[in-house]
């Protein structure tokens, strides 16, 4: 194995800031569209019972995905009103889907991004009386319910977030991708 020249290693680490600037500008569009594919992952909720909760990966952030029961529903019916904003009307880039009681496209599946809004932790999933299970912060406290609305008296100053997402069919969730209206 030869060794480069010292002059050699000099210039390439000297002239790499203008050199891979230029090499992206110059990657071919296949490259750049399958890294944008990345940025989207396809979960099957098929076989997730009532009450189960899965956890995947997207754009380097938690997403979890809840499938409610019927019980859980009620839950998030009968304490609408202990919410800061039942309805995600506070935060302007949330989804139009979001913009409901349920906070999803269907009620009995909720998509959240599992980082709290107060100072990026991640919740828990927790037993807490009087709601019976909730999300939880374990760094200041912060409580949301079962839809992702955060409870008054909360550090935290807005629901957890929605990530972009839509239903390939009854089954499948797209994550990345916005649902049609």
């Amino acid at each position: 194995m030869q060794k480069k020249p010292f002059l050699q290693r000099l210039l390439k680490v000297a002239l790499k800031p203008i050199t891979y600037p230029a090499k992206l500008l110059f990657t071919p569009l296949r490259y750049v569209k399958k890294k944008m594919r990345a940025n989207v992952v396809k979960v099957s909720i098929k076989g997730m019972k009532p009450g189960n909760m899965i956890t995947v990966e997207w754009k380097n952030k938690a997403i979890v995905i809840l499938k409610r029961s019927k019980a859980i529903l009620k839950s998030i019916d009968n304490i609408t009103e202990k919410t800061l904003d039942p309805y995600s009307t506070k935060k302007k880039d949330q989804p139009k889907y979001a913009k409901n009681a349920h906070r999803s496209i269907r009620k009995d599946v909720f998509v959240f991004i599992n980082i709290c809004t107060h100072t990026g932790c991640s919740t828990q999933y927790k037993e807490h009386q009087p709601y019976k299970k909730i999300f939880v912060c374990p760094c200041h406290g912060s409580k949301f319910d079962l839809a992702g609305r955060v409870l008054k008296g909360s550090p935290a100053p807005r629901n957890l977030e929605v990530p972009p997402y839509k239903f390939i069919d009854e089954n499948t969730i797209l994550i990345g991708k916005h649902q049609k209206s």
